[in-house]
């Protein structure tokens, strides 16, 4: 199951039942009927000289049990040593499934434009009403061997397109609208609000145009429920099931929590037989270790001629899952990545016995160290933590470590938190 470790998903090994013997079956026949006679004889199926005598001892021609445990093993050894000596010409190789082509990658250098945000400490606008924000947007296709594949930036859009919109899209939502026109499966990772629900919502438009089932699916009821309202104020023929509440079933698009979506797979339901695009909101619960089965088993389930959207704002190894559907699907599978965060994330210090909060990670990722050092100084003042006095016998940790003013990760700044016992809290 996908657990977000790389080295744990392990989505390409493949066994073909059948092809681990070199016997025939006429030479296997002769040996299963002598254990199917032994296991008879030892549970007293057998004839009736084969049964203990009354003095607890075996009579001739019995079959003592532990000796038929003994030539059992000895058959299973000698198979072992005649499957190692067999002929190269009497041997089956494992057959594997051909590995996945990752191609048409391309990475690509942006700057965006945006309304620059308050202050949320200061309450004070910037002087500049826009700011650039640099960002990258990277693009891979896993390909099924032989596919005859057109790359991206071939590709024609249709006029008019399935859904307009009142602004310009951004690049990854161009790249991953020209996968649904082209009806090739596509995996979006992005952060939170950078727009991936344009992709979803381009997928069902889609769908919709032609007359197709599609179904949107969320980890969550309430997810599902604010999707339905969303979806039915701009499509109309929108229907809800969760389980609690069924909203028009006979929809043309349906939203659901993803257990739902199983439960009709198992029914063999005829919407799913009308499928044609179904959309996996927040996919990476695939690797949560109750739930992700379902979305496991839901995606290998799901019939051959459904194409997927996959939305994601943490999924770890997108690459791989990617190789993982084109693999078992066998259709191409593109991820349309971008590390564009509209939402600023800011990192702040609530010193334990401080009275307030220090901003020490900007929005732009920037260290603040005379904030630090603020926090670090009302931790002392406040007598608490390892700089107080209830800590009389710190020794050499009395004072605190000196960082550098630039250059540190978030990661290393967190650990140094830790060490000091302050409590770490992030906002967005």
């Amino acid at each position: 199951m996908f657990n977000g470790n790389t080295d744990g998903f392990d989505v390409f090994e493949e066994s073909s039942a059948g092809d681990f013997s070199a016997y025939t079956d006429a030479e296997i026949q002769p040996r299963v009927g002598q254990k199917r006679h032994r296991a008879s004889a030892m549970h007293g199926h057998g004839s009736s000289d084969s049964s203990r005598s009354r003095d607890g001892q075996h009579p001739p021609g019995s079959i003592n049990p532990r000796d038929a445990d003994r030539e059992m093993a000895d058959d299973m050894q000698d198979h072992d040593m005649d499957m190692d000596n067999a002929s190269p010409q009497n041997k089956k190789a494992r057959s594997y499934s051909p590995m996945p082509t990752v191609t048409d990658s391309f990475e690509s250098d942006l700057v965006k434009v945006v309304d620059s945000t308050i202050d949320p400490l200061t309450a004070e606008a910037p002087t500049e009403a826009t700011c650039l924000v640099p960002h990258k947007v990277r693009h891979d296709v896993a390909l099924p061997p032989n596919w005859d594949y057109v790359p991206l930036s071939e590709h024609i859009p249709l006029v008019p397109p399935a859904k307009t919109y009142p602004f310009h899209l951004d690049e990854f939502q161009k790249l991953a609208t020209y996968s649904i026109e082209r009806e090739e499966s596509v995996l979006v990772a992005a952060h939170t609000s950078a727009g991936k629900t344009v992709v979803a919502e381009y997928a069902i438009a889609t769908s919709l145009k032609k007359r197709q089932r599609v179904i949107y699916t969320s980890p969550i009821k309430a997810l599902s429920n604010q999707k339905f309202r969303e979806l039915q104020e701009e499509f109309g023929d929108v229907g809800l099931m969760t389980g609690d509440v069924t909203v028009n079933p006979d929809a043309s698009c349906l939203v659901m929590t993803t257990e739902i979506l199983r439960g009709m797979l198992y029914r063999g339901s005829e919407v799913v037989r009308e499928l044609a695009w179904v959309i996996f909101d927040e996919i990476h619960y695939m690797k949560d270790s109750e739930r992700g089965v379902v979305w496991e088993e839901t995606i290998i389930l799901l019939p051959p001629q459904c194409h997927y959207v996959f939305l994601s704002a943490t999924i770890p190894n997108a690459m791989e899952f990617a190789e993982w559907i084109c693999k078992i699907k066998q259709q191409p599978c593109h991820v349309v990545y971008t590390d564009y965060r509209p939402t600023p994330l800011q990192h702040y210090l609530f010193p334990e016995g401080g009275n307030g909060l220090h901003l020490v990670v900007d929005e732009k990722g920037q260290f603040r160290e005379d904030n630090f050092k603020q926090a670090v100084l009302a931790l002392e003042e406040a007598g608490g933590g390892v700089f107080g006095k209830k800590r009389k016998n710190a020794g050499s940790r009395a004072q605190p470590k000196a960082l550098p003013a630039t250059d540190i990760s978030t990661g290393k700044l967190y650990a140094f938190i830790l060490a000091q016992h302050t409590i770490g809290l992030s906002v967005s």
